[in-house]
């Protein structure tokens, strides 16, 4: 269960959802400057990625009108001498920042890590000033 601010209401990604998820990256990417241009077709390809089970793994934050406000992704790993990672990858639209979506998202992550005994590694762009200035994570 996540909680969020009043009019979001978040679900697990579909295959269908790659230029949802797209747009959101482009938006991102304009605020944030990371280098990374995903487009619909790299979005899809992630989406049928056999190692991601879209229904556990994934969370896609929407508006009451249905545009994209956030998601994560998260990807379960173990190594050795690391012990299990919980590695979360995410974002939030620019418009949506410092409202706590990414909070909400970063406490999916962590329930995660506890399920499975292990820990959180968060990846979040070194040029998004909110979520590299918060300790916790995105928000």
């Amino acid at each position: 269960m996540i909680v969020l601010p009043a009019g979001l209401a978040a679900r697990p990604m579909r295959s269908g959802d790659a230029a949802t998820w797209a747009a959101l990256l482009q938006a991102v990417e304009a605020a944030d400057r990371r280098a990374e241009n995903y487009d619909e077709q790299d979005c899809a390809e992630e989406l049928a990625d056999p190692d991601v089970d879209l229904g556990r793994d994934t969370t896609l934050v929407l508006d009451a009108a249905g545009a994209p406000v956030a998601y994560q992704v998260l990807r379960t790993r173990a190594g050795a001498g690391l012990g299990t990672r919980v590695i979360a990858e995410g974002a939030v639209h620019p418009a949506h920042r410092r409202r706590g979506v990414g909070a909400a998202l970063l406490g999916l992550a962590r329930r995660r890590a506890e399920a499975v005994a292990g820990s959180v590694e968060m990846r979040v762009a070194e040029t998004n000033a909110g979520a590299s200035r918060w300790p916790s994570g995105p928000g």
